[in-house]
């Protein structure tokens, strides 16, 4: 970001990509939550969670206003056999987990993209 500061030009390309296309993709960036941290992001799962809404309420590294991050999940449960109780949540809804806020239930997901979609989500946010 350094070098796009130090010269405006439209041209000027940082790490092989146009200043612009960079630039124009950062808002987005921030939106999902992704600030450049010790966990690698998987751009395939992030895709998917983006798809099936859970971007709307969640990010991967810092508290939404309506969800836990990701990471906050995967440290409350670190160690511990919830896949199934996480993707059972997940698909029927609930609250009282993370305060009064309800998620809505995402049974949808396992229709629309597959079985095992949600407890893939959920493996992945595991993992962060």
């Amino acid at each position: 970001m350094k070098q796009y500061q130090q010269d405006h030009s439209p041209r000027r390309r940082l790490s092989g990509r146009p200043a612009g296309k960079l630039l124009m993709s950062l808002p987005l960036i921030g939106a999902l939550g992704l600030a450049a941290g010790p966990q690698a992001v998987s751009a395939d799962m992030l895709q998917r969670a983006t798809e099936a809404g859970c971007m709307g309420c969640h990010f991967v590294d810092r508290d939404h206003p309506v969800g836990p991050s990701y990471q906050d999940v995967a440290e409350r449960y670190r160690g511990q056999d919830v896949t199934d109780k996480l993707v059972a949540r997940v698909r029927e809804g609930g609250s009282g987990e993370w305060g009064d806020q309800f998620m809505t239930p995402n049974a949808w997901v396992d229709d629309h993209f597959g079985e095992g979609t949600l407890e893939s989500l959920v493996e992945w946010v595991l993992s962060q």
